[in-house]
């Protein structure tokens, strides 16, 4: 299966601004959250392709399989924290923790859809899978979605 990821397509096209991604995220404007709306809709009608995307669920509701992974707060803090390393610094400088700026990005988040969709990222009721990974590793992540996928998907 082919595998499209939002969350590295905005990071491109922050990269390609000059802007930091939370930046870009921050002030992008509707239109471009339509474009890859309109992408992931189009290449989820046309191939066997593996969404990563905070949206996806809702904007592919016939998708064979909707999977949503969460871990718990602080598990998603430090692993942000670590992913983005150069920006704790960052984070600290302007007096805001980066527990503080998680919170404040997801809080966001949330009203950011429920303004543009009238999408409540809180309900995971559209999902088939809920997985809390805050006690797994990756590798265990994958081997758990791909025997759901095994079952459930067929090629």
């Amino acid at each position: 299966m082919e595998y499209f990821s939002v969350g590295r397509w905005f990071r491109e096209k922050a990269k390609e601004a000059g802007v930091p991604i939370d930046e870009f995220v921050k002030n992008c404007p509707e239109d471009m959250h339509r474009e890859i709306d309109s992408h992931m809709k189009k290449i989820a009608k046309e191939k066997n392709v593996v969404l990563d995307a905070r949206l996806a669920g809702w904007m592919v509701p016939d998708a064979d399989l909707k999977i949503f992974l969460t871990a718990p707060f602080e598990t998603r803090v430090g692993r942000i924290a670590e992913s983005h390393k150069d920006r704790i610094a960052e984070a600290r400088e302007g007096n805001e923790t980066w527990t503080d700026e998680v919170s404040r990005r997801e809080k966001e988040e949330i009203e950011k859809y429920k303004e543009l969709y009238g999408i409540d990222l809180e309900d995971l009721s559209i999902y088939d899978l809920v997985l809390n990974t805050g006690k797994i590793s990756a590798e265990d992540v994958l081997e758990i979605v791909e025997v759901i996928i095994k079952k459930v998907v067929k090629h």
